[in-house]
C-alpha cells in the first residue's frame, strides 16, 4: 500500500525528470564531496603543523578551500533544482485535484467542509512534494554518504569502526520503532488543521452572523479552545519527536565518545598520529550525522505518507453524474425540453420529485410553482445534470441528456439563481465568466441589455471596479443585474429563473423583471418562482405539490378551474 503511493507521488517527477535528476546528481555529489574534508584535516595538522611544512599547510588549506567551493556550488545547484521541481510537482498535483473537483458532483460540496478541500490543496501538497523531491533524495544521499563513509574508516582503523555497526542496527531498528507513531500524529495533525481552516472560513463568513446576535465574545473563546486543542495535538506530536530524537542522540553520540577514549589510547601508544584520528573522528561524524539524519528524515516521510493518504483518498472520491463513454456534444438545439416520468429523491425514503412529466416547446415561457419544498429548484438540479433522476427520462430536442457530454449540455442553458455568485475581480470580470472571449464592447452590450451599465458608470473604476468577495459591496439588485447581463453574454438557447427575484424588494423585482424580457427574447424559459405575480405572463404554469404536478395551464385558465394555484393566489393577493 506504502508502494502505491508512492508511486502515485511518484507519477508527477516523470515530466521533471532530468530537472530532478540534475538535482539529484548536486546532492550526492555535495554529500560525497564532504567526505574529502576529514582527509584534509589530517594533511593540515599531520604534515602542516606537527612537520611545520608551511607548503603542505598552504596546500591543504588551499584544498580544503576549493572543496568547500565545489560543495557550496553543487548545493546551491541541488537548493535550485528542488525548488524548481517542487514547484511544479505542486502546480501540477494541484491541478489534478482541481480537475478531480470540477468533476465531482455538486452533493460533494454540500457535504464536504469548504477547508477540508482547501487543506489539501495546500498543506498537504506542500508536505507531499517536499517529501518527492528533497526526503526521498536525502535519505539516498545520506545512505550514500553513510557507507563511504564506513568504508573509509574501516580502512582506516577496522578495530574502531567495528563500534559502529551496532549502532547503525539500534538507529535503524528506532526507526523503525517510532516510524507508526509520526505517521497516525502527522496524519491527525493534518487532519485537525482542515477542520480548523474549516471553522474559521465559517467564521469569517458569517460575521454578520455572528455581529448581529452579539457572539464576537463566544466566537473568540470558541476558537480559543479550538487553537488549544492544536496545542494538544503538536504537544504529543513534539513528544515522539523528541522521544525519537533523544535515542537517536544517544545511540550516536555514547560511540562517538568511546573513540575519543579508545583512539586517543592509540595517539598515546604511537599507534596513530593526532591527524589520523581526527580524520577517523570525521569520518564517524559522516557515518553519525547521516544515521541521525535518515532518523529525522523518515520520521518527515511519515508525515507525507499521512498527507499523501488524505489526498488519494479525495481522489478516490467518484462523481455521482459522469459521462457515458458514447456521450456525444449537443449542437444546433432547438430548445424543446421534456420530462417523461421522472423521480428522485436525495434519500430514498423521502422523494422529492415523483412522476413529473411536461414538454416545454422551443421559444416558450414555463413557470414552475409551489410552495417551499415543493421540489421545484430540484428540477433546475436535475436539468444542469447536477443530480440525475432516479426514474425517467429528461431530454433536449429528443436527445436523452444523459448522453450529451456536460459540457455541451451546460453550454446550451444560462442560468440565473435566487443568489447570484459574484467572484473576486471586477465587474467587467464578473460578466465575462458568461463568455470568457468576449471584447470589451459585448460585455457592456450585455450590461446595457440588463440595465446594469448606468451604476455600473457610477462605480469608482466603472467596470475594472473591484467587487470584493461574493460581490459583497453591491446591492441584492446590482448583484442580480450583473447576473443577468453575465447569462446574456453567454447567449444561451434554455434559460432557468431559479426563484431569481424573490430575495428582492417588490419594487427592485419589478425592475428586474423588465429587465429579464431582454434576457428571454427568443428562448426556451424555465421559471421557477414563489411570488405568482412574476409569472402571470407565461405561456404554460404548472403547479407542483409534494414533488407531483397538480395543474397545468395558463394564468387564466388556472384561476377558473380552481384548485391549488387558485389558493396560492389568493392568499398572496391578500397578503
Amino acid at each position: 500500500m506504502k508502494q502505491n503511493r508512492l508511486l502515485w507521488a511518484f507519477k508527477f517527477l516523470l515530466p521533471h525528470k532530468y530537472l530532478y535528476i540534475a538535482g539529484v546528481l548536486c546532492s550526492v555529489s555535495a554529500g560525497a564531496t564532504q567526505l574529502i574534508l576529514p582527509w584534509i584535516r589530517k594533511l593540515i595538522i599531520d604534515d602542516g603543523l606537527i612537520q611545520e611544512n608551511s607548503e603542505a599547510l598552504i596546500t591543504a588549506i588551499l584544498i580544503f578551500c576549493g572543496v568547500l567551493v565545489s560543495s557550496s556550488a553543487l548545493t546551491w545547484g541541488q537548493n535550485l533544482a528542488f525548488a524548481t521541481v517542487s514547484g511544479r510537482c505542486a502546480a501540477d498535483i494541484r491541478t489534478t485535484i482541481f480537475q478531480h473537483l470540477r468533476r465531482l458532483s455538486i452533493s460533494y460540496f454540500q457535504g464536504e467542509q469548504t477547508g477540508q478541500t482547501t487543506s489539501r490543496l495546500t498543506a498537504d501538497v506542500e508536505v507531499v512534494t517536499n517529501d518527492v523531491t528533497s526526503t526521498l533524495t536525502q535519505i539516498a544521499t545520506y545512505a550514500l554518504q553513510l557507507i563511504l563513509a564506513f568504508i573509509i574508516a574501516l580502512r582506516i582503523e577496522p578495530r574502531l569502526t567495528l563500534i559502529i555497526l551496532p549502532v547503525a542496527c539500534l538507529a535503524g531498528l528506532q526507526s523503525m520503532i517510532f516510524a507508526p507513531f509520526n505517521r497516525r500524529v502527522g496524519r491527525a495533525t493534518q487532519d485537525y488543521n482542515a477542520d480548523l481552516l474549516s471553522e474559521v472560513h465559517e467564521g469569517i463568513s458569517g460575521s454578520r452572523e455572528v455581529m448581529a446576535f452579539g457572539r464576537s465574545n463566544w466566537q473568540i473563546a470558541h476558537f480559543r479552545d479550538l487553537f488549544l486543542r492544536l496545542v494538544g495535538i503538536r504537544r504529543r506530536a513534539a513528544v515522539v519527536e523528541s522521544s525519537a530524537f533523544t535515542a537517536m542522540y544517544i545511540l550516536t553520540w555514547t560511540p562517538t565518545l568511546l573513540l575519543f577514549w579508545l583512539g586517543g589510547r592509540l595517539v598515546v601508544q604511537g599507534e596513530m598520529s593526532i591527524g589520523t584520528l581526527f580524520a577517523f573522528i570525521g569520518y564517524v561524524e559522516n557515518i553519525v550525522y547521516p544515521i541521525r539524519s535518515l532518523q529525522m528524515t523518515i520520521s518527515g516521510l511519515q508525515v507525507g505518507m499521512g498527507a499523501i493518504d488524505r489526498i488519494t483518498e479525495f481522489m478516490n472520491v467518484q462523481p455521482q453524474v459522469s459521462e457515458s463513454a458514447t456521450a456525444k456534444p449537443l449542437q444546433r438545439v432547438e430548445g424543446t425540453l421534456t420530462m417523461e416520468n421522472v423521480s428522485f429523491a436525495y434519500q430514498p425514503e423521502t422523494p422529492v420529485i415523483q412522476d413529473v412529466t411536461f414538454t416545454i416547446p422551443a421559444r416558450q415561457k414555463v413557470a414552475i410553482v409551489g410552495a417551499s419544498g415543493a421540489g421545484k429548484s430540484t428540477l433546475v438540479d436535475l436539468l444542469l445534470r447536477f443530480y440525475d433522476p432516479q426514474a425517467g427520462k429528461i431530454s433536449i430536442d429528443g436527445l436523452d441528456i444523459c448522453e450529451a457530454t456536460l459540457d455541451s449540455l451546460r453550454s446550451q442553458i444560462g442560468v440565473v439563481f435566487q443568489e447570484p455568485f459574484l467572484f473576486r475581480g471586477t465587474v467587467a470580470d464578473n460578466i465575462r465568466f458568461g463568455q470568457l472571449d468576449a471584447s470589451d464592447e459585448e460585455v457592456i452590450a450585455a450590461a446595457e441589455a440588463a440595465n446594469a451599465h448606468q451604476f455600473i458608470s457610477q462605480l469608482p473604476n466603472n467596470y475594472d471596479t473591484l467587487i470584493g468577495e461574493r460581490g459583497v459591496t453591491l446591492s441584492g439588485g446590482e448583484r442580480q443585474r450583473i447576473a443577468i447581463a453575465r447569462a446574456l453574454l453567454k447567449n444561451p438557447k434554455i434559460l432557468l429563473l431559479d426563484e431569481a427575484t424573490s430575495a428582492l424588494d417588490s419594487r427592485t423585482e419589478q425592475e428586474i423583471w423588465e429587465t429579464f424580457e431582454h434576457l428571454m427574447e427568443g428562448r426556451t424559459v424555465l421559471i421557477i418562482a414563489h411570488r405568482l405575480s412574476t409569472v402571470t405572463h407565461a405561456d404554460q404554469i404548472i403547479v407542483l405539490v409534494d414533488g407531483k404536478i397538480a395543474q397545468t395551464g395558463s394564468h387564466e385558465e388556472l384561476l377558473r378551474s380552481g384548485g391549488p394555484y387558485t389558493d396560492i393566489f389568493a392568499m398572496q393577493d391578500a397578503s
